[in-house]
């Protein structure tokens, strides 16, 4: 089978609104822009003004929602510690969902900036990617700042 690439390639770049505009359509959003894109809005233009979505939503609960909890969302691999973890999607649910409670707990709220410390992110921890997901319901800004990101001895 070939690769569709150089098609999709070429449909973006021939009519880049249009193409990101249908693939919006597959987003579920809370109020849907008022347009693909407009260029007025800033210097580089507003992709989707007036448009509001949650990506948490997105991303992870409406798998769930549709009856796909128990498929792999996220595959865990490191070669530096030499383990894996296939998360399934209500998995991830549940994590970020722990993760969320104790943000709001501690009066974690819209606006408000989250960092989230990964150390040791050279050997990686499963958490770290996905531990911003639930962020996006409360408003976060997040960060990940990791203490080692590079192989010196390499």
């Amino acid at each position: 089978m070939a690769s569709q690439y150089q098609a999709i390639y070429d449909n973006w770049k021939n009519d880049p609104e249009s193409f990101w505009g249908k693939l919006a359509e597959k987003i579920d959003w809370i109020k849907a822009p008022d347009a693909n894109f407009d260029p007025k809005m800033g210097v580089s233009g507003r992709w989707f003004p007036g448009g509001e979505t949650n990506t948490c939503y997105n991303a992870v609960d409406r798998h769930v929602a549709a009856g796909n909890g128990d498929r792999v969302a996220l595959i865990y691999d490191s070669p530096v510690t030499n383990s894996k973890r296939k998360i399934t999607y209500a998995e991830l649910q549940d994590e970020v969902e722990t993760l969320a409670a104790a943000l709001a707990h501690r009066g974690i709220g819209k606006g408000d900036r989250v960092i989230i410390y990964a150390h040791g992110a050279r050997g990686g921890h499963s958490h770290a990617s996905h531990s911003t997901a639930r962020g996006d319901p409360f408003g976060c800004v997040w960060r990940i700042c990791a203490s080692r990101i590079s192989y010196p001895d390499q």
